[in-house]
């Protein structure tokens, strides 16, 4: 991803009163960005009978985890005079496009392909989310399976991180890391009153 970075200011005063330019800065910038996922789930399903009641238990496990890595590449004017603009008029920006082929002006041809040219990495910004939960539930069925009650409950945890670093001094800017807990319930009544008509009470909470 090339792009450019349009910043507006906001217009002020001075001493006299007179109003300055409205302007925006330019900013060519490279961003990459890798994201990695990791998931699993395991089911345990038992069935018995005790009587004329027939029963279902269901135990779930499951883990979800996601890494995302962005870094921030810029050009500068040491390494790209011209192109990097502090002061631009909002009226009239001059837009410009960011070429691969600037990357490899006046560069050593022989410098490896994942060598960012004139960009020099400027921060990079690790965000990391996971969530894990156990869900369990109990279903038994009366009378020939006419009438059925169900009786569930999960309990869950998310947990969200974020490092953000700036190469330039290598200091990790301290970012709150978030960790949630919640329990939440499924109970439920099924009754068949005939082969084709079915009357149901279901209450379910979800969490996220």
């Amino acid at each position: 991803v090339q792009m450019y970075q349009f910043v507006p200011r906001v217009q002020v005063r001075d001493r006299a009163g007179n109003e300055t330019y409205l302007l925006i800065g330019r900013e060519p910038r490279h961003i990459t960005n890798d994201e990695r996922l990791l998931g699993s789930a395991t089911d345990l399903l038992a069935n018995f009978w005790t009587g004329g009641i027939e029963h279902k238990v269901l135990f779930t496990l499951d883990y979800f985890r996601s890494v995302e890595d962005i870094s921030d590449w810029r050009l500068t004017n040491n390494n790209a005079p011209g192109l990097t603009e502090r002061s631009m008029d909002i009226n009239n920006p001059l837009f410009l496009w960011v070429s691969p082929a600037l990357r490899d002006q006046g560069l050593d041809p022989t410098r490896p392909a994942n060598d960012p040219g004139p960009f020099r990495h400027h921060s990079e910004n690790q965000i990391r989310f996971s969530t894990g939960g156990a869900f369990g539930s109990w279903r038994a069925a009366y009378f020939d399976g006419r009438l059925i009650n169900l009786l569930g409950v999960r309990r869950e945890a998310a947990r969200y991180e974020r490092v953000y670093t700036v190469r330039a001094s290598d200091a990790s800017l301290d970012v709150p890391r978030y960790t949630d807990y919640a329990t939440t319930y499924q109970p439920g009544l099924t009754y068949k009153m005939t082969p084709e008509h079915l009357l149901f009470l279901n209450y379910s909470e979800s969490y996220a």
